[in-house]
Order: structure tokens, then C-alpha cells, then sequence
């Protein structure tokens, strides 16, 4: 899978927290059902935003608060990744390095 730094940087300053939190986690689920077409994601808002994330019997959890998204989203182009992609590999998920580039950005 193919994503941009440049790219992700016009759209981390021009779209609204919530917008650009979506347009991550559409990345999210793309990424992970290159990887096994099993994969559910749910995202919802609630007090927080949380991911939902689940395949195989496993079941992974991210809340992001309003002002952790506002952060991440200033900080750099991929810090919100980073940030959900770090918490679900401390939470078990295996994260497949070296194919294509989106993760490799993600960790750089």
C-alpha cells in the first residue's frame, strides 16, 4: 500500500480532527485487509473516538481523546498512525513490515 508524506501533511492542516481521524482509520482497514481480508473495523465517537478492531477471535481497542487527535495531527503527518498502529501492536496485533511502503512511513 502507497501513502505520502506530502500528501498527508496538506491534509492533516486543511481537514477537521474528526475528518482526518476517519481518512487515517480508512487507511488503517486497507492496510490490515491487504493483510487478511478478515479484518472488522468499527470507528465510532463517544466520549472519545475508538477504533474497534477485530479478526481471529481478537479483539483491539483505541480510544483517542478530542485533544490527543488535535496534538497528533499537528505534531507530523503520521504521528496519529503511529500513535494507533504502536497501541495495537503493544495489544498483540502482528504488524507486517517491509511490504509496502505505509508502514514503513508509519515507523520512520
Amino acid at each position: 500500500m502507497n501513502t505520502t508524506g506530502a500528501v498527508r501533511g496538506i491534509l492533516s492542516r486543511n481537514l477537521s480532527n474528526e475528518d482526518y481521524l476517519y481518512g487515517v482509520v480508512k487507511t488503517i482497514k486497507k492496510q490490515l485487509r491487504e493483510w487478511n481480508p478478515n479484518y472488522e473495523v468499527e470507528f465510532v465517537k463517544k466520549e472519545a473516538y475508538e477504533l474497534i478492531i477485530k479478526n481471529e477471535g481478537a479483539t483491539y481497542r483505541i480510544v483517542i481523546s478530542e485533544e490527543e487527535l488535535d496534538t497528533l495531527q499537528k505534531l507530523s503527518p503520521y504521528s496519529l498512525d503511529r500513535r494507533i498502529w504502536s497501541d495495537l501492536e503493544q495489544q498483540g496485533l502482528e504488524i507486517i513490515r517491509g511490504k509496502g511502503n505505509y508502514i514503513d512511513n508509519v515507523f520512520k
